[in-house]
This record gives structure tokens, sequence and C-alpha cells, in this order.
């Protein structure tokens, strides 16, 4: 009788796709903007635009506060679409879908179904340059604000401060 070749059925653990997906994590991670090129972008930026990228959010107009709301379209699966924009750096458009339930031509329920932010060509980074962190905008902004004073004089005022409190 011949002998029998062993098969290895189970491929090496190195091999094994993860179920975390550790394989694929240098594909999928974010890429982080260079502390450079943040201070660039926040030389050329206006205040407003700086204050929403630094706070990491954007003020809208809520659908309370006003007598009623505007839409501007309608989508292909019916849903009214409403175009909002922010208050502070007028930059963001934030676009909501809006399903509507109605009873013998009245309203009676409004459903926000989805909402995304269109932003206006330069409020992001030049493409490639990786995604800015509310911190890295923040940490420009100190810098910008302060560059090239005397770091005794800022020191010797905050002291004086803190002895008057």
């Amino acid at each position: 009788m011949a002998e029998a070749k062993s098969v290895r059925l189970v491929p090496p653990a190195e091999f094994l796709p993860s179920i975390q997906g550790e394989q694929q994590a240098h594909i999928a991670g974010a890429t982080w903007a260079d502390q450079a090129e943040v201070d660039h972008y926040v030389a050329q930026a206006s205040d407003e635009t700086v204050a929403c990228r630094s706070r990491g959010r954007h003020f809208y107009e809520l659908p309370r506060k006003t007598e009623r709301m505007h839409f501007s379209g309608v989508t292909p699966e019916g849903f009214l679409i409403r175009t909002i924009l922010c208050s502070v750096c007028t930059k963001v458009t934030r676009v909501e879908e809006w399903d509507v339930r109605h009873k013998r031509d009245r309203i009676v329920r409004m459903d926000l179904v989805r909402a995304y932010p269109k932003y206006a060509p330069g409020y992001l980074g030049k493409p490639g340059q990786g995604r800015m962190k509310p911190r890295q905008i923040q940490s420009a902004a100190g810098t910008s604000a302060m560059h090239d004073l005397s770091y005794r004089e800022v020191r010797k005022e905050a002291v004086d401060a803190a002895k008057s409190a």
C-alpha cells in the first residue's frame, strides 16, 4: 500500500483574514494633515471658517425657530429637500431630506430621513493632504495669534493675573 501524503487544509495563521480587519488597517485608516499644512490653511482662511473648523460644528437654523420650513426640491424617492447655510462661516450647506406624512392634504408628521453637508470650494483642505482635526486648527490659530511675542512677558502677565484673581 502506498503511503498517503498529508495535505494541509488550513492555511497558516498569517494568511487568515481577520474578523476585525487588521490586514486592511493601512488602507482604511484616515490620513491626517501635517501641522505645517494646517498652519498654511489657517493663515489663509477667514476667522469665521477657523471658528467652525476649530469647533468641529456648524450652526444651522432649527426648524422650530422658523415660521415654516421652505424646500428647494424633491428627490426621486419623493423626499422633500431642504438646504440650510451655516450661520457662522456661510461656507457649509446642510442638505436635509424629509419624509412627509399627510392625511387629506394636511401634514401630519415629518421625519428627517437623511442629512449631509455640502462644502464650498476652498473650505476643505487641498485633496491629498489629509484631514484636519479641530485640535490641529486650534493649535494653528493659537500659534498665529501668539507668534513672535515674548514668552517672558506673556508668562509674567499670566502670573500677575493669577495673583490679582
